[in-house]
């Protein structure tokens, strides 16, 4: 039997937690990850709500989806397809604020939770991201991918009081329920 002592046992225990946080394939947050910092920044934006801060609260969510990344894989196999959403995943990461996190929510689908931008800054770096994935050259090891990589974006702002305060309000009520204004 091996026993460790307390500084390797916290070095396993903190790659064993980066493990579970990050998909395999891209190296971004994967969908654990980022339910637990959104249930960490709604904690957070609580706090402001009834400290009376709400004017601090710029909280974003993008949705992103590959458009054709079916179609690559279809066409030149599952590796490339790969490697495209590992070089999507850095170009949307290299996009971000440090606080904002990006994470692949699952297949083709990564999920972006701007926690301190305003708006007008997240729609920026939205753009920002479709913009790059159109015109980034992938390719199949040398050669140049033929097809653009193109990608849909939904995107929902919670910066003012009142959307986030019925989010809120409706998740501290209990699970299940609409508050509407």
């Amino acid at each position: 039997m091996q026993f460790y002592t307390t500084k390797e046992n916290d070095v396993l225990r903190n790659r064993l937690k980066d493990l579970s946080e990050t998909d395999l394939l891209t190296g971004a947050n994967n969908r654990r990850f980022f339910y637990t910092y959104l249930d960490l920044e709604i904690k957070r934006q609580r706090s402001h709500i009834k400290y009376g801060n709400a004017n601090d609260i710029n909280v974003g969510i993008a949705m992103i989806d590959f458009d054709d990344v079916k179609n690559i894989n279809d066409t030149y196999g599952h590796l490339v397809g790969d490697r495209v959403l590992e070089d999507a995943a850095r170009i949307t990461k290299e996009a971000l604020f440090e606080r904002d996190i990006s994470c692949r929510y699952g297949g083709e689908e990564f999920v972006i939770l701007f926690t301190s931008t305003s708006k007008s800054g997240a729609m920026i770096a939205i753009e920002k991201i479709r913009r790059t994935m159109e015109d980034y050259q992938f390719g199949i090891g040398e050669k140049p991918l033929p097809e653009k990589v193109i990608i849909s974006i939904g995107f929902a702002s919670f910066d003012e009081e009142s959307d986030l305060y019925r989010l809120l309000e409706a998740k501290s009520r209990g699970k299940n329920r609409v508050i509407s204004a």
